[in-house]
Formats: structure tokens, C-alpha cells, sequence
């Protein structure tokens, strides 16, 4: 009993910033009229990639990649490599961060390169920032980490708040009603 308070006493403190981070973000997501924030703006730039650098790409095993990591290494993007196709004369390439995305189209005949670049509003950074998607590893991997801890943390929290003997059937009953809470608005008004 007394090390699972200290194991609750500990977990607590590490993770008081995140859990605090992620509810906050998560209200917001909810109430989006709460965060003002701009619209955000696309902008397009041209660019030119030699064509005898991008027939050497092409030829490569994973060419997409390889004109990927030219890209991102000779012009500006914002975000990382995501995914890319070649369709007839055309490359296309997605970079994705929170910060935002560029989409990337590229004439194989002529060279042309057209980044359209939109970086994210404020509202779309705690969105991103909160689901992890376009997150880097580390930051998808903190998520797993607060997420972890907030379950172990809810456990040992739910032990201790059992092993107060005065106080279990108002726990059972809290329980309960939490329990037929959830299912009644999964059931009633998810359609």
C-alpha cells in the first residue's frame, strides 16, 4: 500500500505537465472557436531541377525517395518526406510536419519544380501537436510514454481508491454509474 502511494505519488509529478498539456489540447479540439488563429497561407514557389539529375533519380531503385531527399535538401520544404508517385511525366511528393506540409510536382520533360508550401495555423499546431500524426518519432514516442504512464498511473490510482475499506461501495457505485455513462453515449449517440 504505501509503495503503490509512492508509486502514484511519482508518476504523478513526472507526468502533472503532460497530462495537463493534452487535456488542454484536447478541449481545444473540441471548442476550435476558442483558439483564434489565422488562416493558413499557401505559398507557391518555382523551382528547376536539372533534367539529367532527375533521369538519374528515375533510374534508381526507389526514385521517389531519391528525388525526395534532393528536394528537401536543395529547396525549402516544410515537413518531412510522406509519400510520393510518379504518374506518366509527373512526380509528386507530400512533406508533413505539425509546422505544416509542401506538395511538391515535378515535370520529368522539362524540370519545373512547383512547391506549394502551407505552414500550420494555430489551431491546426495543437491539433497535429495532440494526435502525433506528422509528429516526429520522438514527440509520437513521448505520446506513448504519457499515455503508458497516465494508465499506470490510473491503475494504481484505481487500486488505492479500492483499498479504502470505509469507502468502497460509494467506489463501486461511482464505478458503475461512470461505466453506464460511457456505454449510454456510446450506445445512444454515436450513430
Amino acid at each position: 500500500m504505501k509503495m503503490s502511494r509512492a508509486i502514484h505519488a511519482y508518476l504523478s509529478a513526472f507526468a502533472f505537465l503532460a497530462l495537463m498539456f493534452f487535456a488542454l489540447t484536447g478541449f481545444l479540439l473540441n471548442h476550435p472557436k476558442l483558439v483564434k488563429s489565422k488562416h493558413s497561407k499557401m505559398q507557391a514557389v518555382e523551382e528547376i531541377i536539372p533534367v539529367e539529375k532527375l533521369e538519374d533519380f528515375l533510374s534508381m531503385k526507389m526514385p521517389n525517395q531519391a528525388v525526395a531527399a534532393y528536394v528537401s535538401k536543395n529547396f525549402k520544404v516544410v515537413g518531412e518526406y510522406k509519400s510520393g508517385e510518379i504518374v506518366d511525366d509527373e512526380v509528386m511528393l507530400r512533406f508533413a510536419s505539425v509546422k505544416g506540409a509542401t506538395t511538391v510536382f515535378i515535370d520529368v520533360t522539362s524540370g519545373n519544380v512547383s512547391l506549394e508550401l502551407k505552414k500550420s495555423n494555430t489551431s491546426g499546431l495543437i491539433r497535429e501537436l495532440h494526435r502525433g500524426k506528422d509528429a516526429s518519432g520522438a514527440w509520437r514516442l513521448m505520446i506513448d510514454i504519457v499515455a503508458c504512464i497516465t494508465l499506470l498511473l490510473s491503475l494504481v490510482g484505481f487500486f488505492l481508491f479500492f483499498t479504502i475499506r470505509y469507502r468502497l461501495a460509494t467506489s463501486l457505485k461511482l464505478c458503475g454509474v461512470s461505466l453506464a455513462i460511457f456505454t449510454a453515449l456510446f450506445i445512444f449517440t454515436i450513430p
